[in-house]
């Protein structure tokens, strides 16, 4: 069995380099989206993430319209989502959303790796 997945769902490219470069070097194996709509199709399309990293502000379809739809869904809604964003509020909205967790911008990578590895674990 290979490396647990974690989607990174992020629209810009750099934070989401950084994100990837950080759970790659934790050991996972890493898919990246970068708006909601992007990151549904491929989970529609196969591939079951342990954890999906959800920046909450994106074009095309934000965080919230994603996990509105993620939710819906029976075959993607168990899959824990942690949510993040430079807004306000943070910690009401990753309630509203039944988030696992939350991360305020700019993140720390090892607070983030160790709340993956809870999450994935088995």
């Amino acid at each position: 069995m290979g490396p647990q997945l974690v989607m990174i769902v992020e629209d810009d490219p750099v934070a989401r380099e950084l994100l990837r470069t950080f759970l790659q070097g934790a050991g996972y194996a890493v898919a990246c989206a970068g708006n909601g709509r992007e990151a549904l199709d491929q989970l529609r399309r196969g591939g079951r993430p342990a954890v999906i990293l959800l920046d909450l502000k994106m074009p095309v379809m934000s965080g919230w319209q994603f996990r509105e739809e993620q939710r819906s869904d029976s075959a993607l809604s168990a899959i824990p989502v942690v949510v993040f964003s430079g807004g306000d509020d943070l910690e009401a909205a990753a309630t509203t959303l039944g988030a696992a967790a939350y991360f305020a911008k700019p993140i720390d990578p090892e607070e983030l790796v160790a709340t993956v590895r809870v999450l994935a674990a088995p």
